[in-house]
């Protein structure tokens, strides 16, 4: 298959040997990959890809393209085409895989048949793509198992060594450096669509959302009367700016008073009502009406609150934001159902699967959350599920669903105000998909 490897069964029929089961049956400091060949038009080849008895990652490839897929795409295409399949298990050493792997990640910046060149117009391809850091593969897909060779370069004069060998099949050079620079967009949830187009169900919410803020612009000229009294005035639009204030507190879907950040917010806000409350005309310390006694009587417990909680923050570590908040709330709630599911296994599932989106996110700091990256904890929520053990993995894919839909349904503003819409809307239909 790939240089480097060595194959250990070749060519069984799928009818006799399943995949998933020899995956299991690997010895724990086994590395290697599975590839299940298909008889299509043209051949088509699932490869897993292990480390023990885990398969890291599945992807699916022909002689013109290569991507990831899940391991479910994986089990529902050989049961559906188990009879028209040969299995095969390879071992490779671990540095030969990775190299493999990366050439799913990455796009080459050249790739050429090489059945009608010469070496001199080959090496002067190589030379036009101005890579000095990448991989340079040669494969050739006529036979039954591909031949794959790979290649790290790490400077220019090594490009000569691949010129020649090969009569037929394809050249492909992938630039790293180049892939690197993009890779971290490539692979972060798409927020918004594919040819810079909002669907045409956020449109319709956009309209919606538009025309209701027309609506309330509209209302302050229409709706409200203008007192003939000066001071009626004051105190109406008063009492109509804090109701609207207190509304918004009390629609909003983000506060909890469980959260660190609740009394705050909360109580700056209350401090700002009693303070309108004491400047309001009808607010007369020798008023003796009982339907105006509650406001002297709650302002002396609310004022103290802000001097209480804003000591409290320090300064150069600001507050996440609500956005940031209810996604680190939504991967908190998995992991502890993955404690509560596997316990042994729970250190390693979060480990596993924080090292395969820092693979694809250098830089990337889960601890250190912000409203550009915390919405790629939904796809550390799915790898998690992915790693998680195979009887467990079924329960704990709908109680994430069920979550995702909830983040859907509750917090869409506060999305739709990040741009993630679209991105929870394909973390959910993946899960349910991946559930089915």
């Amino acid at each position: 298959m790939i240089n480097g490897s060595q194959q250990i069964i070749g060519n069984v029929p799928g009818q006799y040997l399943n995949p998933l089961l020899v995956a299991e049956s690997q010895a724990a400091d086994h590395t290697g990959f599975i590839v299940v060949t298909y008889e299509l038009d043209p051949r088509q080849f699932d490869v897993l890809f292990l480390q023990g008895r885990v398969i890291t990652h599945c992807a699916r490839m022909n002689k013109d393209l290569r991507f990831f897929i899940d391991q479910h795409d994986v089990t529902t295409t050989f049961r559906d085409r188990h009879s028209e399949s040969m299995v095969s298990l390879f071992v490779c050493d671990l540095q030969s895989i990775q190299r493999f792997i990366a050439t799913f990640h990455s796009e080459p910046c050249l790739k050429v048949h090489v059945d009608a060149l010469t070496k001199p117009q080959i090496l002067a391809l190589i030379k036009s793509t101005g890579c000095s850091q990448g991989i340079i593969e040669r494969n050739d897909f006529s036979a039954s198992m591909p031949i794959i060779e790979l290649k790290e370069i790490e400077s220019a004069s090594e490009l000569p060594v691949f010129t020649g060998g090969f009569k037929r099949g394809r050249l492909l050079v992938y630039d790293l450096v180049k892939n690197r620079e993009i890779q971290s967009h490539r692979f972060t949830p798409i927020a918004v669509n594919d040819l810079g187009s909002v669907s045409r169900k956020r449109r319709r919410r956009r309209r919606d959302l538009e025309a209701s803020l027309e609506d309330q612009q509209a209302l302050p000229s229409t709706s409200v009367p203008t007192p003939e009294n000066p001071a009626e005035a004051i105190e109406a639009l008063a009492n109509e700016i804090l109701g609207a204030t207190q509304s918004a507190i009390d629609d909003c879907p983000l506060t909890n008073d469980n959260s660190p950040s609740a009394p705050g917010p909360q109580s700056s806000v209350t401090n700002d009502a009693t303070i309108a409350d004491q400047r309001s005309p009808n607010n007369k310390p020798d008023t003796n009406d009982s339907s105006q006694s509650p406001q002297p009587e709650t302002s002396p417990t609310v004022q103290p609150a802000p001097e209480e909680t804003v000591p409290t923050q320090e300064p150069g570590h600001p507050e996440p934001s609500p956005f940031t908040r209810v996604l680190e709330r939504a991967l908190r709630s998995v992991k502890q159902q993955i404690v509560e599911a596997s316990p042994q296994r729970a250190e390693s599932i979060f480990a596993q699967a924080e090292k395969k989106i820092l693979m694809l996110n250098p830089d990337f700091n889960f601890r250190t959350l912000d409203d550009t990256t915390a919405i790629i904890t939904l796809d550390l929520i799915e790898e998690m599920i992915k790693q998680s053990p195979l009887l467990k993995r079924s329960r704990l894919r709908e109680s994430a669903t069920e979550l995702v839909s909830d983040l859907y349904n509750k917090q869409y503003e506060l999305l739709e105000d990040h741009n993630a819409v679209d991105s929870v809307e394909q973390c959910y239909y993946r899960l349910k998909g991946s559930k089915s």
